[in-house]
């Protein structure tokens, strides 16, 4: 009978330990980061160019997402408004991102992002990979980190 109390014990301590996300999980307001390369078509062969973003993102109670970026590219500084966005986030702390952002003060229609995210709870820490625009075919790649800075979210503009 002590081992089998023993057993329940241990497997409700493993059952307990497993990590839960969820939107409750991920609100909050975040700096972000991210570095990649972009691919300038070009002739005869394309060049590959270094870039980072630097920013913030909240991501209030229902998951929708708002906020600013600079991003960096052949020194060239661009900054992006994120006009709206959404999470998805699953049980195992994984799921997708998706925002529509655009040059600030500019009218041209928005630049739809995607990312695979992979949330990790006791870092506070969100992992990405821009899987759209970039990517296949050209060859584009951009990894990023959310840190939370607040769980309350918060106007993230700058």
């Amino acid at each position: 009978m002590k081992r089998i109390m023993l057993l329940i014990l241990v497997l409700c301590a493993v059952a307990a330990a497993q990590p839960r996300c969820g939107l409750e999980s991920i609100h909050g307001a975040y700096a972000v980061f991210y570095d990649g390369w972009a691919v300038l078509p070009g002739s005869p062969l394309p060049l590959v160019v270094p870039g980072v973003i630097m920013g913030v993102i909240s991501i209030d109670f229902g998951g929708k997402l708002s906020g600013a970026e600079t991003v960096v590219v052949l020194g060239l500084v661009l900054e992006y408004e994120v006009l709206d966005g959404s999470v998805e986030i699953k049980a195992d702390c994984t799921g997708t991102a998706r925002t529509r952002a655009r040059l600030k003060g500019s009218s041209q229609p928005p630049m739809e992002i995607v990312e695979k995210i992979i949330v990790l709870p006791e870092d506070k820490e969100i992992r990405t990979i821009v899987t759209q625009p970039t990517g296949p075919p050209d060859g584009s790649m951009a990894l990023g980190v959310w840190k939370r800075m607040s769980a309350v979210p918060k106007s993230a503009n700058w």
